[in-house]
């Protein structure tokens, strides 16, 4: 190919990337919104637990919790996720106990807090329903089938941030894509169950929460964030939170959730009429535009080939950095090593803490995440040993699947335990659950048999 004709490819390229970048989709009618508002619930939960160990050791905890749900009919009943309504599992040769598990819902602009009882859960679809008296919210209806990829979808709920900045009585909208649906075995010998992947934001406090198209209609519960990159060293993983991709149970599932206990509700067979989402967008003028815009600087700078090979590497930049990061000079982590060098590799440059450390077997764990990564999951990072609840995973029984969460407060690190079936230390010292602290650069972390030191690692 001719050294224009290559330039030329590069001017086709970054225009028609500009384009896509620029493409915009139907945002959702405000009544529309407003009327799912009214249906979605805050969830909170209080749990007193027996622990028992292998060993037989008895431990009492306690612990609160918060998630969303939203009401699904006129008799009471609200959907969440079950996991925001029951505690981790027991230690590997041990159990849990549930002393007291009370639930209060409250609903849209409310203060009151009404009490809640559990109706039935499913652990494969992670799905609950709760019976509420005297609530008055009004029902969703479900969208059972599958939506076309590309098509927009919107999430309503209460992430952990909000609730942080004092923003607890309000939920938060966020609004993206259906990126893929996909079956999914969600146990060896299951049936699979579908999912939705979309972009709308999800984060933790969202759990339970309806993910609904432009008609106001439930196409999906949203239930987790799953991870990006992976990096191993022995059986540790590290899970690069890409945050713009979150996953939903189909509303298919929960239909069928609800038609076996049996709960009434009201479902649409057919699809949305609506016409947002990529699947029915169109470029704009403004888009043709920006895109002719573009292919004019690009034919003006090939009259200077500095300007032109500088132009080549910013767009290459663009097109191979990390998800979680935006900056033009961010670059890909370095390349695995083998486990005995892997202490031995420096940080990244864009990762501003280093988490490093051994589990029970000896085997090096290593997290490396940015400010900006930890911005992007809600303001904090999770770590436990269930890929699709927490942003950075260590592959330990000894861990819970959601054992402690560090969080970006005041330029620093502060550190909580989620109620963790064995608890956590800081620099020996037991970590109350769900009680936030100071975490000092170079302290150790104990979680279950693994130890953890987290350092600025700028």
């Amino acid at each position: 190919m001719t050294r224009l004709g290559k330039i030329g490819g590069r001017v086709l390229l970054v225009a028609a990337a500009l384009v896509a970048s620029t493409a915009t989709w139907a945002a959702p009618d405000v009544k529309d919104v407003e009327r799912v508002d009214r249906s979605v619930v805050r969830i909170v939960v209080e749990l007193e637990l027996l622990v028992t160990g292998a060993d037989g050791r008895m431990e009492a905890k306690k612990g609160i919790g918060t998630g969303t749900g939203f009401v699904i009919n006129g008799d009471g009943a609200v959907v969440t996720n079950r996991h925001v309504v029951y505690p981790d599992s027991a230690p590997p040769g041990g159990r849990v106990d549930i002393l007291k598990n009370r639930i209060w819902v409250i609903e849209h602009g409310a203060e009151v807090e009404l009490p809640g009882d559990i109706v039935q859960t499913d652990k494969a679809k992670d799905l609950a329903v709760i019976k509420v008296q005297g609530l008055k919210s009004p029902p969703l209806k479900l969208a059972t089938a599958v939506p076309e990829k590309g098509r927009a979808v919107h999430s309503l709920g209460f992430p952990g941030l909000a609730d942080a900045k004092g923003f607890s009585k309000e939920s938060t909208l966020s609004t993206g894509i259906v990126e893929k649906t996909e079956q999914v075995a969600r146990a060896a010998g299951g049936r699979p169950l579908m999912w939705l992947q979309h972009s709308a934001t999800v984060r933790q406090g969202n759990s339970g929460g309806p993910l609904f198209n432009d008609c106001g209609e439930v196409v999906g519960v949203n239930t987790m964030i799953i991870g990006g990159d992976i990096q191993s060293g022995g059986q540790g993983k590290l899970h690069v939170v890409d945050a713009s991709i979150s996953v939903a149970s189909h509303a298919a599932e929960l239909a069928a959730f609800l038609k076996s206990i049996p709960v009434p509700f009201e479902a649409v067979h057919g699809a949305c009429a609506a016409k947002g989402g990529l699947a029915a967008a169109g470029l704009t003028t403004a888009n043709m535009l920006i895109a002719a815009a573009a292919v004019l600087a690009l034919i003006v700078a090939i009259l200077n080939r500095r300007q032109i090979s500088s132009a080549a590497r910013s767009v290459s930049r663009v097109v191979r950095r990390p998800a979680d990061e935006a900056s033009p000079g961010s670059r890909p982590a370095p390349p695995q090593e083998p486990a005995k060098a892997r202490d031995l590799v420096p940080p990244s440059p864009d990762a501003d803490w280093l988490v490093s450390g051994s589990d029970g077997q000896h085997r090096p764990v290593r997290f490396e995440f940015s400010a900006r990564a930890a911005d992007a999951a809600g303001g904090n990072m999770v770590i436990g040993r269930d890929v699709n609840l927490c942003d950075l995973v260590v592959d330990s029984e000894t861990l819970s699947a959601r054992h402690l969460r560090l969080i970006i407060a005041d330029g620093g690190l502060q550190v909580e335990d989620l109620g963790s079936t064995n608890g956590s230390r800081a620099g020996g010292r037991p970590l109350p659950p769900f009680a936030p602290e100071r975490l000092p650069p170079g302290v150790t972390l104990e979680l279950g048999d693994t130890r953890l030191t987290v350092t600025f690692a700028r």
